[in-house]
Protein backbone atom coordinates (compact mmCIF):
# COMPACT_ATOMS: atom_id res chain seq x y z
CA UNK A 1 0.00 0.00 0.00
CA UNK A 2 1.21 3.18 -1.13
CA UNK A 3 0.20 6.85 0.62
CA UNK A 4 1.44 10.24 0.59
CA UNK A 5 2.00 12.20 3.88
CA UNK A 6 4.08 14.56 6.07
CA UNK A 7 6.02 12.05 7.92
CA UNK A 8 6.72 13.75 11.20
CA UNK A 9 10.93 14.52 11.59
CA UNK A 10 11.91 12.20 15.03
CA UNK A 11 12.78 15.14 17.36
CA UNK A 12 8.68 16.63 16.11
CA UNK A 13 7.37 12.91 16.63
CA UNK A 14 9.02 12.84 20.29
CA UNK A 15 7.82 16.30 21.11
CA UNK A 16 4.56 15.07 20.01
CA UNK A 17 4.56 12.62 22.74
CA UNK A 18 5.82 14.47 25.24
CA UNK A 19 3.10 16.93 24.91
CA UNK A 20 0.71 14.04 25.15
CA UNK A 21 1.69 12.67 28.00
CA UNK A 22 2.05 16.03 30.06
CA UNK A 23 -2.28 15.84 28.65
CA UNK A 24 -4.58 14.95 31.59
CA UNK A 25 -4.76 11.71 29.44
CA UNK A 26 -1.88 10.80 29.09
CA UNK A 27 -1.15 8.49 31.57
CA UNK A 28 -3.92 6.23 30.79
CA UNK A 29 -2.84 4.07 27.31
CA UNK A 30 -3.32 0.65 28.00
CA UNK A 31 0.25 -0.81 27.91
CA UNK A 32 -0.39 -3.52 25.11
CA UNK A 33 -1.78 -0.16 22.81
CA UNK A 34 0.84 0.10 19.44
CA UNK A 35 2.38 3.53 19.41
CA UNK A 36 1.78 5.13 16.00
CA UNK A 37 1.93 8.91 15.79
CA UNK A 38 4.79 8.92 12.95
CA UNK A 39 2.55 10.88 10.04
CA UNK A 40 -0.68 12.91 8.47
CA UNK A 41 -2.23 11.51 5.70
CA UNK A 42 -2.70 13.43 2.73
CA UNK A 43 -4.02 11.34 -0.28
CA UNK A 44 -3.60 7.26 -1.08
CA UNK A 45 -1.00 6.46 -3.61
CA UNK A 46 1.56 8.58 -5.22
CA UNK A 47 0.87 12.07 -4.65
CA UNK A 48 -1.92 13.46 -6.27
CA UNK A 49 -1.59 16.04 -9.40
CA UNK A 50 -2.82 19.06 -7.57
CA UNK A 51 0.60 18.77 -4.89
CA UNK A 52 2.84 17.68 -7.60
CA UNK A 53 2.05 20.36 -9.65
CA UNK A 54 3.42 23.37 -6.94
CA UNK A 55 5.84 20.52 -5.90
CA UNK A 56 5.49 19.78 -2.47
CA UNK A 57 7.08 16.23 -2.21
CA UNK A 58 10.31 16.31 -0.33
CA UNK A 59 9.15 19.70 1.35
CA UNK A 60 9.36 20.78 4.52
CA UNK A 61 5.26 20.97 5.87
CA UNK A 62 4.25 22.57 9.20
CA UNK A 63 0.72 22.17 11.16
CA UNK A 64 -0.36 22.05 14.39
CA UNK A 65 -2.99 20.08 16.12
CA UNK A 66 -6.48 20.96 17.49
CA UNK A 67 -8.68 18.04 19.61
CA UNK A 68 -7.02 14.71 21.15
CA UNK A 69 -9.33 11.82 20.72
CA UNK A 70 -9.93 9.15 23.16
CA UNK A 71 -11.85 6.33 22.16
CA UNK A 72 -10.86 3.57 24.46
CA UNK A 73 -13.98 1.43 23.09
CA UNK A 74 -13.02 1.47 19.61
CA UNK A 75 -9.75 1.38 20.51
CA UNK A 76 -8.22 4.52 19.15
CA UNK A 77 -6.20 7.78 20.37
CA UNK A 78 -5.75 10.46 17.59
CA UNK A 79 -5.40 14.43 17.37
CA UNK A 80 -6.87 16.20 14.81
CA UNK A 81 -5.15 19.30 12.93
CA UNK A 82 -6.28 22.27 13.27
CA UNK A 83 -4.19 23.69 10.00
CA UNK A 84 -1.11 22.47 8.04
CA UNK A 85 0.91 24.04 5.21
CA UNK A 86 4.27 23.14 2.86
CA UNK A 87 6.88 25.50 3.15
CA UNK A 88 8.67 26.42 -0.63
CA UNK A 89 11.51 27.70 1.88
CA UNK A 90 13.59 26.97 4.61
CA UNK A 91 12.02 29.48 7.20
CA UNK A 92 9.32 28.47 9.03
CA UNK A 93 5.79 30.21 10.98
CA UNK A 94 7.53 31.70 14.26
CA UNK A 95 5.90 31.14 17.60
CA UNK A 96 4.77 34.67 17.96
CA UNK A 97 3.09 34.63 14.75
CA UNK A 98 -1.30 34.08 15.12
CA UNK A 99 -2.26 30.59 14.46
CA UNK A 100 -6.15 31.02 12.51
CA UNK A 101 -7.92 28.09 13.69
CA UNK A 102 -10.36 26.54 11.16
CA UNK A 103 -11.64 23.89 13.61
CA UNK A 104 -14.81 24.85 13.03
CA UNK A 105 -14.59 24.31 9.32
CA UNK A 106 -13.94 20.91 7.89
CA UNK A 107 -10.56 20.56 6.21
CA UNK A 108 -11.54 19.28 3.38
CA UNK A 109 -13.83 22.32 2.42
CA UNK A 110 -10.93 24.71 3.05
CA UNK A 111 -9.09 26.21 0.21
CA UNK A 112 -6.30 23.63 -1.18
CA UNK A 113 -3.57 25.43 -1.94
CA UNK A 114 -2.69 29.29 -1.00
CA UNK A 115 0.39 31.27 -2.68
CA UNK A 116 1.57 33.73 -1.33
CA UNK A 117 4.98 35.58 -1.75
CA UNK A 118 6.49 33.45 0.97
CA UNK A 119 5.81 30.25 -1.09
CA UNK A 120 3.45 28.71 1.50
CA UNK A 121 0.89 26.08 0.08
CA UNK A 122 -2.01 25.31 2.58
CA UNK A 123 -2.84 21.64 2.43
CA UNK A 124 -5.56 19.31 2.36
CA UNK A 125 -6.31 15.94 3.88
CA UNK A 126 -8.44 12.85 1.94
CA UNK A 127 -9.53 12.45 5.44
CA UNK A 128 -12.79 14.53 6.48
CA UNK A 129 -10.90 15.13 9.64
CA UNK A 130 -6.81 15.05 8.99
CA UNK A 131 -5.21 13.66 11.81
CA UNK A 132 -2.23 11.87 13.44
CA UNK A 133 -2.92 8.42 15.16
CA UNK A 134 -1.21 8.43 18.51
CA UNK A 135 -2.30 4.65 19.77
CA UNK A 136 -4.67 1.37 18.55
CA UNK A 137 -5.47 -1.31 20.22
CA UNK A 138 -3.40 -4.63 18.96
CA UNK A 139 -6.89 -6.18 16.92
CA UNK A 140 -7.77 -2.38 15.77
CA UNK A 141 -5.90 -1.04 12.61
CA UNK A 142 -5.13 2.68 12.61
CA UNK A 143 -7.10 3.85 9.96
CA UNK A 144 -9.82 3.18 12.26
CA UNK A 145 -9.44 6.32 13.10
CA UNK A 146 -11.01 8.03 10.45
CA UNK A 147 -14.40 6.41 11.59
CA UNK A 148 -13.78 7.74 15.22
CA UNK A 149 -13.09 11.13 14.08
CA UNK A 150 -15.94 11.50 11.56
CA UNK A 151 -18.33 10.19 14.15
CA UNK A 152 -16.57 12.52 16.85
CA UNK A 153 -16.87 15.41 14.62
CA UNK A 154 -20.72 15.45 13.96
CA UNK A 155 -21.10 16.13 17.48
CA UNK A 156 -18.77 18.32 18.90
CA UNK A 157 -19.79 17.25 22.46
CA UNK A 158 -17.87 14.45 23.79
CA UNK A 159 -19.71 10.98 23.64
CA UNK A 160 -20.57 8.07 26.04
CA UNK A 161 -17.40 6.09 24.24
CA UNK A 162 -15.52 9.56 22.30
CA UNK A 163 -13.95 11.99 24.79
CA UNK A 164 -12.80 15.08 23.05
CA UNK A 165 -10.23 17.73 24.81
CA UNK A 166 -9.00 20.69 23.06
CA UNK A 167 -5.18 20.33 22.66
CA UNK A 168 -3.02 22.32 24.86
CA UNK A 169 -0.46 23.66 24.36
CA UNK A 170 -0.88 25.11 20.90
CA UNK A 171 2.49 24.57 19.02
CA UNK A 172 3.74 23.65 15.56
CA UNK A 173 5.06 20.52 14.21
CA UNK A 174 7.14 19.84 10.99
CA UNK A 175 8.02 17.03 8.83
CA UNK A 176 8.58 16.17 5.33
CA UNK A 177 6.15 15.64 2.68
CA UNK A 178 6.79 11.69 1.07
CA UNK A 179 5.01 9.29 -0.88
CA UNK A 180 5.73 5.86 1.76
CA UNK A 181 5.00 2.24 1.10
CA UNK A 182 3.78 0.70 3.92
CA UNK A 183 3.54 -3.36 3.65
CA UNK A 184 0.97 -5.40 5.18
Amino acid sequence: TMYTAIVLYPSDRERLFDCFYSQPVGDTVPCDWVKKGDHVTINMGKISPEWNDVRVLGRKCSFYLSRMYVAPTHGIIAVSIGGMWANNHESTVGPDQVIVDHTDTPMHEQHNVIDNEEGTYGLTSINKVPHITLFHAPNVKPVKSNEVLESASLTPESKNDIHTHIWKPHQFFDGEMKEVTHNK
